[in-house]
């Protein structure tokens, strides 16, 4: 209904509102009020919404907990600047892949709300699913208090000493480091392939019941490979960041091949998907799989690449930036379902035809992209002259 279509838009409709200002504040204020007030406010939110059974009361207070727990997801632009400022330049590329992973975890616990709360059916009430709706909001709650006070009791806003030299180097501030960015040409090359690449992907995983409906999966089913491919993303992603950490100055030749391997995997589904290869479920959860943990893998090495590019520009502006573009193209994507023309199609192909052309067709701005290692060429400049 349309109260459940606006709670599911406040998550990206907040984001794109809050980013910028969120950076700002982090910038402004530090990490540490910024998180404390954040995930204080979405603590609030959340038993807020367990304290009514008025029906009109708690569709408020669902709502207010929807829009605060979208701002709160503006705190991914973390992703490149508490690596910055926690983790020495041999870890960060692994510290950006760990905020990164958890958030997808997070998102693939999702898939398994249907443990809690019973499907609609013959056999289940009004009663018993309001029930398990309460059980689960109940859940959420627990763990929203949880998290709020483990930030509460220990997040210091930096760490005793510098891990590095460029994380004791002041940045250029807000307005200032904006400005740099805009008239960086080649972080734009990056801001555009990024949100592409990731976006559509990043959707895709969340819509993917109707391009499997004609391979002989349920939606059941589907669900799981959601919680599959959140655990698998995960491995992928931590294992590629952490080689990259240990070999020094490969991360565009890194991309290009996760960007490849990615494409590769998705081609093969759209294939299957289109009959010209014999279709098997082995098939499709290994190409679904494959596609998007090296597409997933991309996101920390963007991350490090764009940061690199602008330096000394702030890391939380840099994350702000990538955040909001590839939300941006996924909004773009889940709009394409209003147009008569492709909501009509019955097998959906058009969806696999956009997954894989967003892969492909970045393929060509990331090779002609001139990597530039500003940050840690400060850090390893230091670490010699100290030897």
């Amino acid at each position: 209904n349309k109260n459940s279509g606006t709670l599911a838009n406040w998550g990206p409709i907040t984001f794109v509102i809050f980013v910028i200002p969120t950076s700002w504040a982090v910038s402004r204020f530090g990490f540490r009020f910024v998180t404390v007030f954040y995930s204080g406010c979405a603590a609030f939110s959340h038993v807020l919404r367990c304290t009514t059974v008025n029906e009109k009361l708690f569709t408020v207070f669902a709502h207010i907990c929807g829009i605060f727990n979208g701002i709160l997801g503006t705190l991914l632009l973390a992703g490149a600047a508490v690596p910055a400022l926690w983790f020495p330049a041999h870890q960060r590329v692994t510290a950006t892949a760990f905020s990164q992973v958890l958030n997808q975890m997070g998102s693939g616990a999702s898939f398994m709300e249907p443990l809690i709360v019973q499907a609609p059916g013959n056999d289940t009430t009004v009663a018993e699913m309001t029930k398990d709706l309460r059980t689960l909001m109940i859940v959420e709650m627990i763990v929203a208090m949880c998290l709020f006070l483990l930030v509460l009791i220990h997040f210091p806003s930096a760490p005793p000493t510098p891990p590095s030299p460029s994380s004791a180097e002041d940045r250029l501030g807000f307005s200032e480091g904006f400005k740099q960015i805009a008239r960086n040409a080649r972080f734009w090359q990056l801001v555009f392939s990024y949100a592409i690449f990731t976006g559509v992907s990043m959707v895709w995983l969340g819509v993917i019941n109707f391009s499997l409906q004609d391979l002989g999966f349920d939606q059941d089913e589907a669900g799981w490979i959601g919680v599959y491919c959140s655990v698998c993303t995960g491995v992928v992603c931590l294992v590629t960041s952490r080689v990259l950490d240990l070999v020094y100055g490969h991360l565009k030749l890194a991309l290009i091949g996760v960007m490849v391997c990615s494409s590769c995997f998705y081609i093969w589904f759209m294939l299957i998907s289109l009959d010209v290869w014999p279709s098997t479920k082995a098939q499709v959860y290994i190409t679904v799989l494959g596609g998007q943990s090296f597409n997933f893998a991309s996101s920390p090495i963007f991350f490090e690449l764009a940061v690199e590019s602008v330096y000394p520009s702030p890391e939380n502006s840099v994350g702000a930036i990538l955040t909001l573009s590839n939300n941006f193209v996924a909004a773009l994507f889940l709009f394409l379902f209003y147009i008569p023309s492709l909501s009509q199609d019955e097998n959906n192909t058009w969806m696999t035809y956009v997954l894989v052309a967003s892969n492909v067709c970045v393929l060509i701005p990331v090779l002609l992209f001139k990597e530039e290692y500003k940050r840690s060429k400060l850090d390893r400049t230091s670490l010699n002259a100290a030897s």
